[in-house]
């Protein structure tokens, strides 16, 4: 029996949609965005001061605190981002001990099935217990980073475990752990302006 793709770029390959088309299609819609907002904002600010006897400069004292407050935000929730990093590679460590053999056998049978054997390291967090894992990729190598959460669901249920690890493994068959990082990246910073209108100020 055929397994389901664990991945979307997978399930989309299914009904014909290559990667490319759907990296495009993505561009296409953002720089429409983009375009849309920019057009609608000038003749907003040609039809101020047509009316209003205002002047460019008089929008730029306006906007410009705005786009240096926003660029300020992007730099600090980037070196927030880089430092989660930096931590949670420091809470990490090989999976190397025998309590971890029955664990490594359902990853090294994925990786195997997917011609990934010898190309993977697995990564243990011992930090958390949430089920859960994640990929990462340094110097062209790839490291699946399994919770200890997910080290003992694994032991209840194995085929859970299991798809959670094929959904890391279909990252790293993908390659594109570096445009997820970067989506990721975009989505703290889209809702940055709905975090700041509360209390406090909390950079994700």
């Amino acid at each position: 029996m055929a397994e389901i793709p664990t991945h979307p770029l997978r399930i989309l390959e299914r009904f014909g949609i290559k990667d490319t088309r759907f990296a495009a299609v993505s561009a296409y819609l953002w720089l429409l965005t983009f375009a849309f907002v920019a057009i609608r904002a000038h003749f907003f600010i040609l039809r101020s001061i047509a009316t209003d006897g205002t002047s460019f400069g008089w929008w730029l004292a306006y906007i410009l605190p705005i786009a240096l407050l926003t660029v300020a935000a992007c730099v600090i929730v980037v070196v927030r981002q880089r430092k989660r990093i930096v931590t949670a590679r420091q809470m990490e460590a090989g999976m190397v001990n025998d309590r971890f053999r029955d664990f490594r056998e359902i990853l090294s049978g994925l990786l195997e099935r997917s011609g990934l054997s010898g190309k993977v390291d697995l990564r243990y967090d011992f930090t958390s217990d949430i089920p859960n894992a994640r990929v990462s990729k340094r110097d062209g190598r790839f490291f699946i980073t399994a919770t200890r959460g997910l080290w003992q669901f694994s032991a209840a249920d194995p085929q859970t475990a299991r798809s959670i690890l094929a959904h890391e493994v279909s990252h790293i068959e993908m390659d594109d752990i570096q445009r997820t990082a970067f989506l990721k990246m975009a989505a703290r910073l889209i809702v940055l302006p709905v975090m700041m209108k509360g209390k406090s100020i909390t950079l994700i």
